[in-house]
């Protein structure tokens, strides 16, 4: 799901299912030491990639999304970059 405020620019994802999504247990998904979102769209069009690191079983174990998506309307170019650790 994305979320946008009222001059449409991205304030919010969320990934329903994510430990089903990435295959990984949901306690792995309780401490996240390491993640990176970038978003960015350009001419109507997102490109979001998402990449973090878990620990399962003591061993880290790398993730990573990369989603495209092409809006029916017209939203504003935007960039974002956030990243922890």
């Amino acid at each position: 799901v994305i979320d946008r405020d009222k001059e449409d620019y991205i304030t919010a994802i969320q990934i329903f299912d994510a430990a089903e999504f990435f295959h990984l247990p949901k306690k792995a998904l309780m401490n996240i030491p390491r993640w990176e979102l970038k978003t960015a769209v350009i001419d109507g069009r997102l490109e979001l990639r998402l990449s973090f690191q878990v620990k399962v079983k003591q061993k880290p174990v790398e993730k990573s999304l990369i989603l495209s998506h092409t809006f029916s309307k017209t939203i504003p170019d935007s960039e974002l970059v956030c990243e922890v650790g």
